[in-house]
Parts: C-alpha cells; structure tokens; sequence
C-alpha cells in the first residue's frame, strides 16, 4: 500500500524491504535535516516500493543537480536506479542546452550505452517532447505546488484539520502539523486547532505592518514539503510566534536566519542579544559575543550606553563586557597548570605549530636568518590544544 494511504492506526506491509532502508525515507519524512545521500541507492528503493512520491521528487532532484558526475553517468545511475523521470528530465535539459546533440557528434551512441528498451521508451520520446516545445518550458509541473490553505479543495481533504487564526480557518495537514509539534495549539469542540495570539506577536507584526494569519501562513509554508524560506521581515514575528507554540525545528531555522544578520548598528546588535535571551538561542548569544571582538567591535561601546542595554539579564550584560574587556565569554575558563613561566633567547614563547614540524604542510618554505627563524615561512595561529597546554583555554583563537 501507499505510505500516504495509511491512517493513524495503518499498518504498512514491508515485506522484504531493508528496515534500515525504510528508516531513511521516514528521516526524509520527517523535519530531521539528515542528508539525503547517507544511503542513496537504499532510499530510493524503498522511496519506489512505497510510492513515496514527495521523497521521490527528492531524490530526482538531487541526482540531476549532482555536481560530480557527467551527463551519461547521471543517465547510466537513474536507470540503474529506476528513475525514469530523472532519465526524461536529464535528456529533455540536455536536448534544450543542445548538450545532447554534441554528444551525438562526439560519438556517443546512446541505444548501446542505455540499452534498447529505455533509448526507444524514454529517451526518444523526451527528446520529441523537448523539441516540440519552446527553450524554457519545462518537462512536468512542479511536483510540490503551492499550497492554498483556504481553498474548498483543502476543506474536504480527509487528512487535513482546520488551524482557526482569529477566527479564519486554514486547512492544514494533520501530519506535517504534528510532527513540528501541534500540542500547544488551543483545542476546539469540533477538533479544530486554535493559534494562540500572545502579545509579543502582536506587538512585532505591528512593527512590520502584518497581520498574524500572514505570519501563520509563512509557518504552513516552510514547514510544507516545498520548504519555502521566511522572508526576511517576518523572522522576529515568526520567532514569538514559533516559541509560543514550542514548534523547535522552526525556532532552530530562523536562529540560523538571524546569525547570518550582519548587525549595522548598535541598536540592532543589542536586539540579538535581546532576542537571544528571551528565546534562549545559545548559539545567536555565542556568535553575537564572538562578533565583539572582530567586526563588531565599534559598537559595543555605543551599545552598552543605550537606556535599553540595562535591560538585559545580568548574566548577558556580564558575559559581554567580559568579551570586550578581556577577550573572555565563549570558551572554557581553566586554571593553568604552568605555574612557572620563563621566556629566553633559545626556549619558552610560542609552541611550535603541526604546520611548522612537517614541511609537506608549509605552504612557503625559504631560508633561515641568524635568529633561526624562516625567512618566507607562512606561519599559522597556535592550535587550541597548544594554547590551552600552555596558558589556560582563551576565549578565541
């Protein structure tokens, strides 16, 4: 039976199907950011048992996106696997780009090297589509489409239950809902499910000038197969709205989203840290602190003289003061060991770096002046393990 097809209390027939398979294609079900190629051949075959056709489109994708290989070796592998659309798709593009053509010219015989049966039953006939339609159109309509939560279609789907925003309903998948967690949505007497509006919600979509039901809608959005990214605006909006809702893998995204923020002000660079305290983000917290000494440095000073810098916990305000004043806050603190430290002409100071002791990873090597030292030797910072050994853990090396 299709995987699609079984209820809650469905049982699915595995038959001779490898566990170990089946597992990669619910990784791929679920919102668990494992790589699709830790076991390729073993997911598509249990993607093609099942018909799991969204993991499918996966798979496609990311074998014709595939750097590494030439054309006919993406051609050979997709029959190897039986990915006849991947065949159409890989011959359609290359008909269009007049790819195909050259490798005609160059001597490729394709009914040889593809054999008979797929040459005359799929490639032929992608070829004839390619050249009866303009460069550009493509070969199929997008397998993930946009979704319309409040079409009449999505009313009467079985599978989905109404999500209710200030009293308009949106139609939503049960199972993607679930498995970002559905549980502190409000319960209805119909079974609906009710988006709770708290303040700080409100409050950042008025800065933005939203409404809620379009910030519910960007969530339904990416957290869909088609995995759309949350527009920029919306971030600080989706991140109150995300925490409410303890909707983590969301919360982990639009972490990533706001560390890639360059902070241009020292307005902007106290809010990360606002941010990273309300949400608990330890890694935003970590990567702003490591920002007060490298690009950011110039506006911790104007930072700490904002009336709303005072308003930060006293454990942020101290680990970034910390950081500015003394280079502290993100690493291990560590009593040293080295209770006696000498520095002379011919010992102590620097430990010599992996870099230094094996010549085969110099990248310049020249000759030696009086003092010993490399004329022309690229020298690199010292490792953790060194500095750690021999003055304590720093708080950046």
């Amino acid at each position: 039976m299709k995987i699609k097809d079984a209820g809650e209390s469905g049982i699915i027939d595995m038959e001779d199907c490898d566990i170990s398979a089946f597992k990669e294609v619910l990784y791929q079900v679920y919102p668990t950011k494992r790589p699709i190629w830790s076991d390729f051949k073993g997911i598509t075959k249990a993607a093609i048992k099942f018909k799991v056709d969204g993991v499918l489109e996966m798979i496609k994708k990311y074998l014709i996106n595939y750097e590494h290989m030439y054309l006919e070796q993406k051609i050979a592998e997709s029959i190897k696997l039986q990915l006849w659309e991947a065949v159409e798709e890989l011959v359609y593009k290359a008909e269009h780009d007049g790819f195909w053509t050259t490798m005609i010219h160059s001597g490729l015989n394709p009914e040889q090297e593809f054999g008979a049966t797929t040459y005359h039953d799929i490639i032929l006939p992608a070829i004839a589509k390619a050249k009866a339609v303009p460069i550009g159109i493509p070969l199929r309509k997008p397998f993930f489409d946009d979704v319309i939560f409040r079409s009449a279609s999505e009313a009467w789907n079985p599978f989905n239950v109404p999500l209710i925003v200030q009293g308009i309903p949106l139609y939503v998948n049960r199972g993607i809902l679930a498995v970002n967690n559905d549980k502190m949505f409000g319960r209805g007497n119909k079974g609906e499910l009710i988006v709770r509006i708290t303040i700080d919600l409100t409050d950042e979509c008025h800065k933005i000038k939203k409404i809620p039901l379009e910030i519910v809608e960007a969530l339904l959005r990416h957290i869909y197969p088609l995995k759309k990214p949350i527009p920029a605006e919306m971030l600080r909006a989706m991140l109150a709205l995300t925490y409410t809702h303890q909707m983590y893998h969301v919360i982990d995204y639009v972490e990533q989203c706001l560390m890639q923020e360059p902070p241009t002000s020292a307005q902007q660079f106290l809010e990360h840290f606002s941010l990273a305290e309300k949400y608990a983000l330890e890694n935003l917290l970590l990567k702003s602190l490591h920002r007060i000494e490298k690009s950011c440095k110039h506006l911790v000073m104007q930072m700490i003289e904002l009336p709303d810098f005072a308003k930060l916990c006293e454990r942020t305000r101290c680990l970034i003061m910390d950081r500015y004043c003394s280079g502290w806050a993100v690493g291990r603190i560590e009593a040293t060991k080295q209770l006696n430290r000498e520095v002379r002409i011919n010992t102590g100071g620097e430990t010599k770096s992996m870099y230094e002791y094996d010549k085969n990873l110099s990248t310049l090597m020249g000759t030696k002046n009086m003092d010993g030292d490399k004329i022309g030797t690229l020298r690199t910072p010292k490792s953790r393990e060194n500095l750690e050994k021999n003055w304590g853990s720093p708080a950046l090396v």
